[in-house]
């Protein structure tokens, strides 16, 4: 015969969920019910504060000819007065007659001349790669010479297109054609052609009178 020993079960551990069974403490909130080994902390929702990161200095190059000048300008600084006063000092002109441009995204050259432009300047530059601001400064009468060039084309396209269609006119086209090269500073285009005509002209002039006697 065999004896088989059969230990008695061990009790159930007592479960840590203390939560109260009684109909009052069951509609209690959920914080109260919590067990005693819980710790009961206040829960308040964590603020985070972010600030905007300062801009970075603007790198500006200021050409002037041939003579370029490098210098940083702060946030606060980075106004249009505050750049001409920047030019003045290092290139030792007077920026206020000067004609300022700078060029775009899309290559063009755009005129400056107030601190909304100058902003926007700036922010096209940061997009660019080295990011600098590169200004250039032009005599206002040299920016304008072009435009006085193309009109002298235009007016000697006009006079010879006169002179061809009406050639009794041709001297007097000449004249002004030769008044206009003077004025640029060039030798006159017509001078040995208007020079025979004077004499031809002077020899008709007696012919008539002497025809008329």
């Amino acid at each position: 015969v065999t004896h088989v020993r059969r230990e008695p079960a061990a009790p159930a551990a007592a479960s840590a969920d203390t939560t109260p069974t009684s109909p009052a403490e069951q509609t209690r909130s959920p914080s109260a019910r919590l067990p005693r080994d819980i710790p009961r902390t206040a829960s308040t929702p964590e603020t985070t504060f972010t600030t905007a990161a300062p801009m970075a200095p603007t790198v500006l190059k200021l050409v002037f000819g041939k003579e370029i000048r490098r210098t940083t300008l702060n946030e606060d600084s980075l106004t249009w007065p505050n750049v001409l006063k920047r030019a003045n000092e290092l290139l030792g002109i007077d920026a206020t007659k000067m004609h300022v441009t700078y060029k775009d995204d899309e290559g063009d050259l755009v005129t400056v001349s107030s601190t909304e432009e100058l902003l926007e300047a700036q922010r096209l530059a940061m997009l660019s790669t080295p990011p600098l601001l590169r200004l250039t400064l032009t005599h206002k009468a040299a920016a304008s010479a072009p435009a006085a060039a193309a009109s002298e084309v235009d007016a000697n396209t006009v006079l010879s297109a006169i002179a061809s269609e009406l050639p009794v006119l041709s001297p007097i086209v000449r004249r002004l054609q030769n008044g206009l090269a003077a004025a640029r500073g060039e030798s006159p285009p017509h001078a040995a052609a208007l020079a025979t005509a004077r004499p031809s002209s002077a020899r008709t002039r007696s012919a008539s009178r002497r025809a008329a006697a």
